[in-house]
């Protein structure tokens, strides 16, 4: 099968964490099945006016991918349909670049409603090909902040032959807004291949240390504050030297690292910065506790990420987290509880937790490996495709 991702979200040098979890869908696809990706560049109206003229479409390979990019943008800022309809224009552009080099291809996939999903579904009814929407968005409230966003995204919702969330929380999100919308729930890929467990887990720590990471962006809704607040409050209560690294960049460094000199870990706790993928696996392969803290996540892919490597996750009841921590597999605190986390933290470290970093890896590995998301979605494409045969 023949199948174009036209991705609202994709990595690229200058940004190679942007819609990481898409590219690892779209490589695990590549396994049984053709793939080209279709990323366009969304451009500031400064430097769509900077660049001129040209387009900038190009095929490129990344980690082994056919992608074709194109800058796509508006020199009229205030606009948010004239942006929209510069990106349609720069995506079926790409696509039909993409059509001539590769083939027409089977189905379209795209990923987020806007600007994304809107764009792949007017290419497909010219194409006259089946067009599947992965949403990804949280909160998909980000698609409805006036008339003409939810004007669109309805529409969008309504023309697809088939709609998928990667969460429970985000599947009830979408049909809260649109209850016709019939949405299938699969999550995202993770790459159990290469998170897993290595020569030095948590379980070889060291009895006298205790490490509990975290990941995340560093931003207001990742809740790094209160990893701070709870790690501090947990530490006086673990007899054992405590420390935590935060791996991340982002507007909340300064406030938190000043936020975590006043506390009484001033020293123990580490900026670690942007860290690569193997630097997030070789941490999370070290660490004694995974925390995450987020105000809401709609899958929560780094928890995934420590759970298949063998690091035991604690996370607020944030959306994904709900799904993605099944029983005895990690634990779960309310959002915005600082002592409900330092609880958890000390249950772990004292060894009161059932967590059973086992049970909670193959849990990943069966759910959410390459095998089994790339199973449920062929599930969903031999269906479009039945009903497009008997439709013609």
């Amino acid at each position: 099968m023949l199948i174009f991702i036209l991705a609202s979200w994709y990595p690229s040098q200058a940004e190679p964490a942007l819609g990481v979890f898409i590219e690892e869908q779209a490589l695990a696809l590549r396994r049984r099945h053709e793939v080209v990706v279709i990323a366009p560049e969304r451009r500031s109206w400064r430097q769509t006016v900077l660049s001129g003229r040209g387009s900038g479409l190009r095929i490129e390979q990344r980690r082994g991918l056919d992608v074709v990019r194109i800058r796509a943008g508006s020199p009229l800022p205030w606009s948010w349909r004239l942006r929209q309809a510069a990106y349609v224009r720069a995506a079926r552009r790409a696509f039909d670049e993409a059509a001539r080099v590769f083939g027409k291809p089977d189905l379209l996939h795209a990923h987020v409603v806007l600007p994304g999903g809107d764009a792949a579904l007017r290419i497909g009814r010219t194409a006259k090909i089946p067009v599947v929407l992965t949403e990804h968005s949280g909160p998909f409230s980000m698609h409805l902040t006036d008339q003409a966003h939810r004007s669109r995204t309805a529409a969008t919702l309504a023309g697809m032959d088939a709609v998928v969330a990667v969460s429970p929380a985000l599947s009830d999100q979408v049909v809260a807004f649109r209850p016709q919308t019939e949405v299938r729930v699969i999550g995202n890929v993770v790459d159990t291949d290469f998170f897993s467990p290595g020569p030095a887990t948590s379980m070889d720590a060291s009895p006298e240390e205790f490490t509990a990471l975290s990941v995340g962006l560093l931003t207001r809704s990742k809740g790094m504050d209160r990893v701070i607040d709870g790690i501090s409050l947990a530490a006086s209560r673990i007899p054992r030297q405590v420390t935590l690294r935060i791996a991340g960049d982002g507007p909340e460094r300064a406030s938190l690292e000043a936020q975590a000199g006043r506390t009484t870990m001033a020293g123990r706790i580490q900026f670690l910065g942007a860290l690569d993928r193997d630097g997030v696996r070789d941490a999370m392969r070290t660490s004694d506790a995974f925390l995450l803290a987020s105000e809401r996540e709609t899958f929560g892919v780094v928890i995934a990420e420590a759970m298949a490597c063998g690091c035991p996750v604690i996370a607020t009841m944030s959306g994904g987290p709900q799904w993605v921590v099944g029983r005895d597999c990690g634990t779960l605190v309310p959002v915005g509880d600082a002592p409900a986390l330092a609880d958890a933290i000390v249950g772990l470290a004292s060894g009161k937790s059932d967590v059973d970093i086992n049970k909670a890896r193959q849990s990943i590995v069966d759910r959410f490996g390459k095998d089994a998301v790339v199973g449920q979605l062929e599930v969903v494409y031999r269906e479009v495709l039945s009903r497009r045969v008997r439709t013609d």
